[in-house]
């Protein structure tokens, strides 16, 4: 395996349209399988652990994706208080190897089988006050009497990832 930082490129054992890959070793063979979600990387690692007990595996965004993903995800039900499930922001770049945890944009790390992945689309649960300052400091500083400045939408428009 490669430290942490370095990109694979990983031929996959077929079609790969998926947006995540796990790779590892399962029964002392290299293997890549495709999977949708982070969610889906976990149940496939623990698969292969289940069926072999010297399998090991990691999950990463796949290589040919054309940037980095934004991923928001909280603590499961049950294992720390509701008031404290709040939604911390991931970004996870292509072809970088993802360990057991992830560091939030807050710079919390969190368990990957601690995480609850929350859809952009819907349910997105109360902000990471840690990660919308950190995303906040990230914002391009615009003059708004410059007329050359590009056009991004305010900064409530783009911190809009919680609805």
């Amino acid at each position: 395996m490669t430290t942490t930082g370095e990109a694979l490129a990983c031929p996959a054992d077929g079609p790969v349209d998926a947006m995540f890959l796990v790779v590892g070793t399962l029964h002392g063979r290299s293997r890549t399988v495709a999977v949708g979600s982070p969610a889906e990387a976990l149940a496939e690692i623990v698969r292969w652990c289940v069926a072999d007990p010297h399998a090991c595996g990691r999950w990463m965004l796949n290589p040919s994706a054309p940037g980095p993903v934004t991923l928001i995800a909280r603590r499961k039900r049950g294992l720390i208080g509701e008031s404290r499930r709040v939604s911390h922001v991931f970004e996870v770049w292509p072809g970088i190897p993802q360990g057991l945890e992830l560091s939030a944009h807050c710079e919390s790390p969190v368990p990957i089988t601690e995480l609850e992945w929350l859809d952009l689309n819907g349910r997105r649960g109360m902000p990471c006050v840690g990660c919308l300052g950190a995303l906040a400091r990230r914002l391009p500083v615009l003059d708004e009497d410059d007329d050359e400045a590009p056009v991004v939408g305010s900064a409530a428009e783009r911190l809009s990832l919680f609805g």
